[in-house]
């Protein structure tokens, strides 16, 4: 005014209220700041810094009562004076002090198992974990399943991910395909995870374990000639899963779509069918661009986690005897259907039953096979006689003769 003249005109000023900021009343409790802070300041100290920061505080039980200015909008909550009260205080005075928690021990129950121990002994078996997506296609859902009902997605994100999984086998395939097309010459994977089945107004789910199996057995070396994987280490594999639990897995032949006719069986526990096992066909194989055979498994996981109680006996302290016999039956009768048969017809004095030899070929009918196996027998009470393991040996052999036909080669 006073350079270029003129009256100066009237201020107005327009405040919202509701918007201004105020001031607040906060308590900072003792206890809370030592909780904090990990490190006991002295009341006397807190109550100077309080006061320096202007924010006139004021004794009360167990802390004090502050009043923030109107300008501290930041200072909103009890740790925002923790925070304050650190700053001023120093954070290089506070000392490091490990933490102490009480930890309590979780329960262990005796008739389960922990689902991470089949995933832990997955990978001490050299498998590598895979997470596939829970969504495929349609077409390779019919590839492998098509004899089950899948849910499809209304609104799927692509057309390779347009119906819910009712397996893991064709998500672990496809990864197969793609390691190979990097240039890997073993492969081993598994994946936990869930399976859908059903519409979409019965839809069920469940977790499944399932795993692959592809190309050299062991690494290439100089010691030993290069050897690629069988059905008998997939199969092998399962039988060490399932005695995770304390039990034993048996195996009966199948047909199933998409697995090689003589090389798949169903995975069964207590007789009851838990999951598949076996060799991918070579049509199905031929037609995803592999080279080699590819061998999967996949079982229910409610079956392996229920657990067995083991029962412990006293060792012998008398000796064993073997006997070794050549059976020849007819070729579609399985080895263990011949342990069944032995065991129930000798009781508990036949302590162990080794299959050490199947032949085919000459001197043997083209409809038959030779079985050897040798039969260890041992009581925990006397010595057994030779005499004693002959009667044993002859009830064994009438039995499989009547039940299977078979003979003494």
């Amino acid at each position: 005014v006073e350079i270029v003249g003129g009256n100066p005109g009237p201020v107005v000023e327009v405040i919202d209220e509701d918007s201004m900021p105020r001031s607040m009343k906060l308590t900072l409790r003792a206890a809370r700041l030592e909780d904090l802070l990990g490190v006991k300041i002295e009341d006397e100290e807190v109550f100077g810094i309080l006061d320096r920061l202007g924010l006139r505080p004021r004794d009360v039980p167990d802390g004090w009562e502050i009043t923030t200015p109107s300008h501290r909008f930041d200072i909103a909550i009890e740790e925002d004076l923790v925070e304050e009260v650190c700053r001023i205080y120093g954070y290089d005075a506070i000392p490091t002090r490990t933490a102490h928690a009480a930890l309590p021990l979780k329960p262990s129950g005796r008739d389960g198992i922990d689902p991470a121990a089949l995933r832990t002994l997955m990978t001490h078996l050299g498998y590598n974990e895979a997470i596939t997506y829970s969504f495929i296609s349609s077409d390779r859902h019919d590839l492998f399943s098509p004899n089950v009902q899948a849910q499809v997605i209304e609104n799927p994100m692509s057309k390779e991910q347009s119906v819910m999984r009712t397996s893991l086998i064709p998500g672990l395939v496809d990864a197969v395909v793609g390691n190979i097309a990097r240039q890997s010459t073993s492969i081993r994977m598994f994946e936990y995870g869930q399976c859908f089945s059903g519409d979409a107004d019965n839809l069920t789910q469940g977790f499944r374990l399932a795993a692959v199996l592809w190309g050299l057995k062991d690494p290439e070396n100089w010691a030993q000639r290069s050897k690629n994987v069988d059905f008998f280490d997939i199969k092998g594999d399962v039988e060490r899963i399932v005695a995770v639990g304390g039990r034993n897995a048996t195996f009966r032949a199948s047909t199933l779509p998409g697995f090689h006719p003589g090389q798949s069986a169903d995975i069964c526990i207590d007789d009851n069918v838990v999951g598949t096992v076996g060799c991918l066909s070579p049509q199905l194989v031929g037609s995803l661009g592999v080279a080699g055979e590819i061998f999967v498994f996949e079982c229910d996981v409610a079956p392996l986690l229920l657990k067995r109680q083991l029962h412990h006996e006293e060792v012998s302290r008398y000796p064993s005897i073997r006997r070794d016999l050549a059976l020849v039956v007819n070729e579609s009768v399985s080895s263990e259907s011949v342990e069944k048969l032995i065991r129930e017809s000798v009781g508990d004095l036949l302590v162990e039953f080794r299959l050490f030899d199947v032949y085919k070929g000459k001197g043997i009918d083209s409809i038959d096979k030779s079985l050897a196996v040798g039969l260890i027998f041992q009581d925990t009470a006397k010595t057994l006689t030779d005499s004693d393991v002959g009667t044993l040996v002859e009830k064994a052999v009438v039995a499989l003769e009547q039940e299977v036909g078979a003979r003494l080669r």
